[in-house]
């Protein structure tokens, strides 16, 4: 597959390589082919932890390339159910650049599956919202749709402290 990508400047090869791992791990999912998933992930998770221990060392790193691999490799394994795993990438990613408001709500969602954790995961839904509110031109728009559809947090729906970090209300009251 990587052979189809002619582009071989740095940039465009290593998004490339990366579209074409992070599509496998979608594939094999999808299929239950739970080795070869395993293959590719740790594939993957050994080359951005690889990139993270260069940088701590002190070396350079393309921390934007670092970035979106630990970002998408956390969404893969996040919707793959793979919620600890998931949850190492996307700190990852957070701990790089914590600008990234839809990272930060992945992160709540791992973290309340694989440890729920009611202070972890209020804390990044807090930051999701109130980072996606501020890029948001309608400030109508918030989370709380897409927590009511993420099946992960279906036993905290109506819980107040969960939509208090949403802006929701609760019984026609505003939540504050």
């Amino acid at each position: 597959m990587e052979r189809a990508n002619k582009d071989q400047r740095r940039n465009y090869y290593f998004r490339f390589w990366l579209a074409v791992r992070t599509n496998r791990l979608l594939l094999y999912s999808k299929k239950e082919d739970w080795d070869r998933f395993d293959e590719v992930s740790t594939d993957i998770r050994e080359f951005i932890e690889g990139e993270v221990d260069k940088r701590n060392a002190g070396y350079p790193v393309n921390i934007n390339d670092l970035i979106w691999a630990a970002h998408d490799v956390g969404c893969c394994l996040l919707w793959s159910k793979k919620y600890s795993e998931a949850r190492d990438m996307l700190q990852i990613s957070i701990d790089l650049e914590n600008k990234n408001h839809y990272a930060h709500f992945q992160l709540a969602v791992s973290i309340w599956a694989s440890e729920k954790d009611r202070e972890k995961t209020l804390h990044h839904l807090k930051i999701a919202q109130d980072d996606y509110i501020v890029d948001s031109y309608n400030y109508q728009d918030s989370y709380y749709p897409t927590f009511l559809e993420t099946p992960e947090f279906s036993d905290v729906k109506d819980d107040p402290e969960f939509l208090k970090v949403l802006g929701q209300k609760l019984d026609g009251n505003e939540i504050s």
